[in-house]
């Protein structure tokens, strides 16, 4: 009974570390040069004040240049790729669009979109590693250790268990 227990704690902990929501979105769209209706894509995303909103896109096909807007803010002008962080300056819903910009060669393709509220930032490469070690995080290395501990002490104990009942 106790080793239900056990492994049914393992299996909660291992679910807590290693399935973590998120709030990304990805997306592929085709956009037509041109067009009112498929020159552009937009998403709405709510954020809080002070919120940072991830974003990055890529195209595909044939590369277009591409504007990209957070409400009235051009966030991207003219490139083929591009990412960045913008912050909330307030707490509302902003819509992030995507904008088929190529004036000069007027191509049309794919556009890879993705963007996420709230990651956390990379850790800067000063040697402050924030619990990681050698880019190892270091909770699924403690829960692994603590599983490969636990289950021979389990298996061990039941023997010695079986063992004392047979003589």
């Amino acid at each position: 009974m106790k080793r239900k227990y056990l492994l049914g704690f393992l299996l909660i902990l291992s679910m807590i570390f290693f399935i973590i929501p998120t709030k990304a979105y990805e997306d592929t769209e085709y956009l037509i040069f041109g067009s009112e209706y498929y020159g552009f894509v937009d998403y709405g995303v709510e954020m809080n004040e002070r919120d940072n909103l991830t974003w990055s896109f890529e195209t595909r096909l044939e590369e277009f240049e591409v504007l990209v807007k957070i409400g009235n803010e051009d966030i991207s002008e003219g490139l083929e790729f591009d990412s960045g962080v913008w912050i909330a300056p307030r707490t509302d819903t902003f819509w992030i669009i995507f904008i088929n910009y190529d004036l000069l060669l007027q191509r049309d393709g794919y556009i890879d979109v993705y963007f996420e509220v709230n990651v956390e930032p990379e850790p800067e490469p000063d040697g402050d590693t924030n619990g990681e070690v050698i880019g190892i995080d270091l909770i699924p290395l403690i829960t692994i250790i603590s599983l490969a501990t636990v289950i021979p002490l389990i298996i061990i104990t039941k023997r010695k268990k079986q063992n004392k009942s047979n003589n």
